[in-house]
């Protein structure tokens, strides 16, 4: 909306900001001094420097370069933080395990920032599944649909 670019969509409520945050995965490179994660945790850090709450931090499968275990006890932390601090972010991971604690998380933490599970449509058929590409609110359904993308 604030790019000038349609909204699909029937209806929306627009909320906008003062700054887009990206912290993306990126491609490991001889001249990272700490390794991937030290990279990712220091840019994460600027993030949280400059965000203000009416920020938007987008996220997109951080923490990928530790094991699962751990990236999901550094992501709820972040995800925490976010919640404490009123920040608005949007983590697309295939850490279901986060995305199932979203109600204890906002039960156990102050906060302006409610925490959503939402989940991209599929319409399951006999033969083949088909992507609807619509998001919505949804626990996680368990699994990534790996063999459906594949396919």
């Amino acid at each position: 909306m604030q790019a000038g670019l349609f909204i699909p969509g029937c209806e929306a409520q627009i909320s906008p900001v003062d700054n887009v945050y990206t912290h993306f995965p990126v491609e490991e490179t001889f001249n990272i001094k700490e390794g991937r994660l030290a990279e990712e945790c220091k840019r994460l850090a600027e993030i949280f420097e400059s965000a203000t709450r009416y920020s938007l931090i987008l996220m997109n499968e951080s923490f990928v370069s530790t094991s699962p275990g751990e990236s999901l006890y550094l992501a709820e932390d972040i995800v925490k933080a976010v919640r404490l601090l009123g920040d608005r972010m949007v983590f697309a991971t295939h850490l279901h395990e986060l995305a199932a604690r979203v109600d204890k998380i906002n039960a156990d933490v102050e906060g302006d920032s409610k925490l959503i599970s939402m989940v991209a449509g599929l319409e399951r058929g006999m033969a083949k599944s088909k992507r609807t590409y619509k998001i919505v609110p949804s626990p996680p359904q368990g699994m990534s649909f790996a063999r459906d993308i594949a396919d």
